[in-house]
């Protein structure tokens, strides 16, 4: 027994790190190929093109003399341009190719390029995803229904709801509200229209006590529930809806309960304890609140439609925004301590959430990928010197005066932004060490 736990522990390490390798080499590569993609359509010379630090593994020269390498530590990467010491050259080279020599507009187009080919390498992969899965119409039209246990179910696919106890229902998003409000006691009656008849029918509550995800690295997810499960009983009293199911977590608190399970015609127990976790609310802001780390979703799937790729796009675009927007707001919260510094995390979190997504399907790992590539671009235009945001802060400053900063302040500035980012590297892997 012991030795399978070893084998357990060391086959999950495995997946981890062979995940967090190939997710972070996808988006480092994807962020420094625009930094050199730029450089070549402005005429700037690239001397390296490196994923990944310290001692190459693989090294080659291409025909216009750049060596491509990837290197043994796999935390970044970096483009060196023609004899240029740093990353990004400072002023006082004569190289009529080098990145000093060339117009400011150039050098601003290739140092903000590699964040640009991140968030257009994300719009691209959440488009792809929404063209091969479809997007849901909003309208309540039946799908395909789901499996539920012991549940009288007169809805048939195809059906579009009208009304549910009387309620009426022109959307989904009707269907969602009516079904926090509908009492678990009473028999949910629906009327539908089908084939142009309106017919009533009696189903399960809208939000039935199904499971329809289980969030990577949530204390479902490490018990080992999975989308589909029906939960039956939490602590032997009967659960009749999604909202019984989280009303009966809250109350707990982080005590332990007992979920009986219901899988596949097997019936399953399960010991899982609540966390206290920070949300953020639609509003704006945060709350701790008890979950599980569980979603939940009506008693059918809801018919969906394939997008034209314009619309796909327009998709891409919204979800990477939203990526943006939700990563700036929680860095707000932690500079201003609305929620946990935990929630801060280094390369061990980051190889522990790709190797979750890379066990639970390619869907859940490439949409992690994407997520990934936003973030990384998002933090590099931070105006921190040594990253693009603060090569781009002197290149403002040139525009704006005239002239650029000294050689001298911009070694001193990027050697300070240097450390600061190895102080947040190590803050991170501190919390991915200490922080539950």
């Amino acid at each position: 027994m012991q030795f399978l736990a070893i084998y357990s522990q060391l086959a999950d390490f495995l997946v981890a790190f062979m995940a967090f390798l190939v997710a972070v080499g996808i988006v480092v590569f994807v962020h420094e190929f625009g930094h050199y993609l730029a450089a070549r359509l402005s005429g700037i010379s690239v001397a390296v093109f490196s994923v990944g630090f310290l001692k190459p593994l693989v090294s080659w020269r291409d025909s216009r003399g750049t060596v491509w390498r990837i290197g043994m530590l796999p935390l970044g990467g970096y483009v060196k341009f023609a004899q240029a010491a740093d990353r990004l050259q400072t002023p006082g080279d004569d190289n009529s190719d080098s990145l000093s020599r060339a117009a400011l507009h150039h050098r601003i187009l290739t140092v903000c390029a590699g964040p640009l080919a991140n968030f257009v390498f994300s719009t691209f992969v959440f488009a792809c995803l929404v063209l091969s899965v479809g997007i849901v119409s909003g309208d309540a039209v039946v799908g395909a229904l789901k499996t539920l246990p012991g549940v009288k179910n007169e809805v048939l696919p195809g059906d579009r709801i009208t009304a549910v106890n009387g309620n009426s229902i022109s959307s989904l998003a009707d269907l969602y509200r009516q079904s926090e409000l509908l009492d678990v006691g009473r028999p949910a009656i629906y009327s539908v229209n089908r084939a142009g008849r309106i017919v009533e029918a009696t189903g399960p509550m809208p939000m039935p006590p199904i499971i329809d995800n289980v969030r990577l690295m949530s204390a479902a997810s490490d018990a080992g529930l999975k989308s589909g499960d029906v939960v039956l009983a939490v602590d032997k009293a009967p659960i009749g809806s999604f909202g019984e199911l989280r009303q009966a977590v809250e109350r707990a608190g982080t005590q332990p309960l007992m979920f009986d399970i219901w899988r596949n015609g097997e019936r399953l127990s399960f010991l899982i304890a609540g966390r206290v976790e920070e949300l953020q609310l639609p509003e704006g802001g945060f709350e701790e609140r008890v979950v599980i780390g569980v979603s939940g979703g009506l008693f059918f799937v809801p018919e969906s439609r394939s997008p034209n790729p314009f619309d796909a796009i327009l998709i891409g675009i919204e979800r990477t925004y939203l990526v943006i927007d939700g990563t700036l707001n929680g860095i707000a919260a932690i500079a201003t301590a609305q929620i946990s510094a935990c929630n801060l995390q280094g390369p061990v979190g980051i190889a522990r959430v790709s190797g979750a997504a890379a066990t639970q399907g390619g869907f859940e790992f490439i949409s992690l990928v994407a997520i990934i590539s936003v973030v990384i671009g998002l933090l590099n235009l931070l105006p921190i010197p040594g990253l693009d945001g603060g090569h781009l802060a002197f290149y403002i400053y040139e525009a704006l005066t005239g002239r650029a900063p000294s050689n001298g302040f911009q070694r001193v500035s990027i050697a300070l932004g240097f450390a600061l980012v190895v102080m947040l590297m190590a803050f991170g892997l501190f919390n991915d060490l200490t922080c539950t």
